[in-house]
């Protein structure tokens, strides 16, 4: 199973967001199997966007419907299919 089939980009979320809600959020579709939160690499401070991956594709199309242009503490969130270029680049270092 293509991952990039399961997982959805999404952006335009308050910077105040944590990743148990964006989990909490996602959820709601199907079980996630992991959040990416993206942050700055020297504040460690969310950017406002980030990758979410499904179990399976069905949730992760589910999502792209359900959620693209919920309304997420007055703005309104962007879900979109993550394509080849959307890479996550996780920082390892803690």
């Amino acid at each position: 199973m293509n991952k990039d089939e399961r997982t959805v980009f999404f952006t335009k979320i308050p910077f105040s967001t944590t990743e148990s809600t964006v989990r909490d959020l996602f959820g709601r579709i199907g079980p996630v199997e992991l959040v990416t939160l993206i942050c700055d690499k020297e504040t460690k401070k969310p950017k406002g966007f980030g990758f979410v991956t499904y179990h399976s594709p069905d949730s992760a199309r589910c999502a792209v419907r359900m959620l693209n242009g919920f309304k997420v503490d007055n703005m309104y969130m962007i879900v979109n299919h993550r394509t080849q270029q959307q890479q996550p680049q996780i920082n390892s270092e803690k």
